[in-house]
């Protein structure tokens, strides 16, 4: 979407979108923070602040388990407001929880989903992050990455003409698989890293997961910041990020 309409007349822009809404260059149209404030305050619902927020609270654990005891107490609201602005940001398609999968077959899985704002532009706007605050913090750099990677994802989900189900993996011995996508019975689990290299070890979880699931593991992907393939085992491969747009070119 050109970013100057947005810029110029948010609140109309905002109102005639009936789907989910990206935005690239946050710094170029900051003002669609408030054009939602304002469509919520509008509609009667909660207030701006606490949106704002819940919001913010959301993008200090973008790709993280979700924590709704946290959120509130970040928020400043209770529990039940936290929870009620959350589903209203989801229903915004501002924020988006990726369901943990479970299974008979394995033991001890959490339950909880991961959240994820839907632009990391603006994650990292509410945050105040810049691109030397993010050169010091590997932390949210690799959770800001990891968020991009699902938003890239959900759209070619979305377009797919098989249904494919988006889930995270995580049990309480440590094991955890970023997103894990089904189809049909056949998952694909995928890693992301925003390091530049990848080696076996950055597949460990997904070898551990595919060898529980057996020939229902498609295969195991590392994403990373690199530009080369790489054959990590049995199924198992390292691509480029970039590979999630190329490939649709």
């Amino acid at each position: 979407m050109p970013l100057a309409p947005l810029a110029k007349t948010p609140d109309g822009v905002l109102s005639a979108v009936s789907g989910c809404l990206v935005i690239d260059e946050l710094q170029e149209a900051p003002e669609i923070i408030g054009a939602v404030e304002r469509a919520v305050d509008a509609g009667g619902r909660p207030e701006p602040q606490k949106l704002r927020a819940v919001l913010s609270s959301c993008a200090a654990r973008t790709g993280q388990v979700l924590n709704k005891q946290a959120t509130a107490r970040d928020a400043g609201v209770t529990a039940v407001t936290a929870d009620a602005h959350l589903s209203l940001l989801e229903d915004l398609s501002m924020v988006v929880r990726v369901p943990a999968w479970h299974e008979k077959r394995l033991y001890r899985l959490t339950r909880s989903p991961k959240v994820h704002v839907a632009d990391p532009g603006i994650a990292a706007h509410l945050l105040g992050l810049n691109a030397i605050d993010l050169s010091l913090d590997a932390s949210a750099v690799g959770q800001l990455v990891e968020t991009f990677v699902v938003s890239e994802l959900l759209p070619h989900l979305e377009a797919g003409s098989d249904m494919t189900f988006m889930h995270h993996f995580r049990d309480q011995s440590g094991h955890e698989v970023d997103v894990l996508l089904e189809r049909r019975g056949r998952f694909v689990g995928v890693e992301v890293k925003s390091a530049t290299s990848a080696g076996r070890d950055d597949a460990k979880h997904l070898r551990w997961l595919r060898d529980r699931l057996g020939d229902s593991f498609h295969a195991g992907i590392v994403l990373y910041s690199g530009q080369l393939p790489i054959r990590l085992g049995d199924r198992l491969w390292a691509l480029p990020i970039s590979t999630l747009w190329q490939a649709s070119q």
